[in-house]
């Protein structure tokens, strides 16, 4: 698989989708993004110092979601940083965001972002960089241990992936609010699958399959 590195691109998931029309697979990685893209639509701010790339790969997008996950909070152990997961996918140390992912679906083929705030200098109270924690950490040796890490875990079942990825969520057992297009639920999150959030509203439990989580004190329900 190719590497592609690019001082500057609008977006590394949509530089993707550029390769995919000419037939490649490749690992993009960008200084940084004009217009990083975050989930539900959202804005990834990506400044330099930052670590952006997007593997372009075949698969389960749902295994590949949750293998991310527990990936780069595998690869951030290596440093003996204590992370936890968000669901679905945001990497946070201490409640703030640290690491965001992005999956999107095109010809057949998984384009997966990755945002990590490595050096990089935060203006959001809700996030946190590597740089603010302490760490001074090259964000390349950085990218190539996550990739060890990640193709190496590619090559377990998705039970085990699953598993490993309830151990580091952060999610589970917490009162959440989550807003969906038309409505906003509260409840507790007893456990979550490949097929969503397993909600408990006090009388019945019910599936998530996706929605803007947000974590509430445990006070608040």
């Amino acid at each position: 698989m190719k590497i592609v590195y690019l001082k500057e691109v609008d977006s590394t998931n949509d530089f993707a989708k550029k390769l995919i029309d000419n037939g490649d697979e490749a690992i993009i990685i960008a200084e940084r993004q004009s217009k990083g893209k975050g989930r539900l639509g959202r804005i990834w701010i990506s400044e330099e110092g930052g670590l952006y790339f997007t593997i372009i790969l075949k698969g389960d997008p749902e295994f590949i979601n949750f293998l991310s996950a527990v990936s780069v909070v595998e690869t951030l152990r290596q440093y003996n940083i204590n992370s936890g997961i968000k669901f679905p996918n945001d990497i946070c140390v201490d409640e703030k965001k640290l690491c965001g992912v992005l999956i999107e679906i095109y010809k057949g083929y998984v384009i997966l972002g990755i945002g990590i705030n490595v050096n990089n200098d935060i203006k959001i109270e809700r996030a946190v960089s590597l740089k603010s924690l302490g760490y001074d950490i090259n964000k390349f040796e950085l990218l190539f241990k996550f990739l060890k890490i990640f193709f190496e875990n590619m090559k377990k079942d998705k039970e085990k992936i699953l598993e490993t990825y309830k151990k580091y969520s952060i999610t589970i057992n917490r009162p959440v609010k989550i807003l969906l297009p038309n409505k906003i639920i509260y409840g507790k999150v007893v456990d979550i699958d490949y097929s969503g959030i397993m909600l408990d509203i006090g009388n019945k439990i019910i599936n998530i399959p996706a929605g803007d989580v947000i974590h509430l004190r445990f006070d608040k329900i």
